[in-house]
């Protein structure tokens, strides 16, 4: 690529100041043939329905059914990569035009569990389980959020409402998500711990880390549903994209968290 490609977008342009500084990442990207996520955001779901409301509205095509996000607890955490980021006026080779908006392209981990963090092969993560005694409580979680709980109070297993998607949105809104997690996360006693030389905490909101194996499949699932989209004439209402299919004692909660690299 050259510099001066006037259909380089910014972030382009970034990565290959940083291939030419770096020589072990411009190896691996050369191996890999994909550009790594370099950010990723903890979030609970009712911060990732303020994204998905943009992108329910937004004249892309990556969004999810908003009754689907509503069936999952908000005390859960999901996982939001940052993926393509494309200016106004910047050339997205995806879409095959120039953009005539600000938009980040994500993907969306849906998990039913709390996440601390991210390793290039593994998540830590504290599974949640609902308060038995509390039985009007426990009702009411089990019929309103059908993707995060089980009759039972244990979580539905991952791989029947889990998986991942692509979400577009407007960046600017990214600043105000920061705000509320920086709020939630003052309101709380963070726990912080040390896993295998690592420190992962608690809390939710954005963390720089590059990430290769996460983005394995990114760009080919972009360009996919974009193909698809425009061949088979899809209307707005037919983009959506379907997702998926008592409080533990420190000690317990510190078990799962080591069991989340396993």
């Amino acid at each position: 690529m050259n510099l001066n490609d006037e259909k380089l977008t910014q972030q382009e342009k970034e990565d290959l100041l940083h291939q030419q500084i770096d020589k072990e990442y411009k190896k691996l990207r050369q191996e890999k043939g994909y550009e790594p996520f370099k950010a990723y955001w903890i979030l609970t779901y009712d911060l990732l329905k303020v994204l998905n409301d943009d992108a329910y509205e937004n004249d892309g095509i990556f969004d999810f059914y908003k009754e689907d996000i509503d069936k999952f607890d908000p005390l859960m955490n999901c996982v939001v990569y940052e993926g393509h980021r494309i200016n106004k006026g910047e050339w997205d080779r995806f879409y095959n035009c120039w953009s005539d908006r600000d938009y980040i392209r994500c993907r969306v981990g849906f998990f039913n569990s709390l996440i601390a963090g991210l390793t290039e092969d593994a998540f830590a993560s504290a599974k949640y389980t609902l308060d038995l005694d509390d039985e009007e409580g426990f009702k009411e979680r089990i019929k309103k959020y059908p993707n995060t709980w089980n009759i039972d109070g244990e979580p539905v297993p991952q791989e029947k409402t889990g998986g991942w998607g692509v979400i577009e949105f407007d960046p600017s809104l990214l600043d105000e998500i920061q705000k509320r997690c920086d709020k939630r996360n003052s309101e709380k006693n963070i726990e912080e711990k040390t896993i295998r030389g690592i420190r992962f905490d608690w809390s939710i909101g954005r963390r720089e880390q590059i990430l290769w194996n996460h983005a394995k499949g990114f760009d080919k699932r972009v360009e996919t549903r974009i193909k698809n989209y425009f061949q088979n004439k899809e209307t707005k209402n037919n983009r959506r994209q379907h997702i998926g299919k008592k409080k533990k004692s420190r000690k317990k909660l510190f078990k799962s968290f080591i069991a989340g690299f396993e």
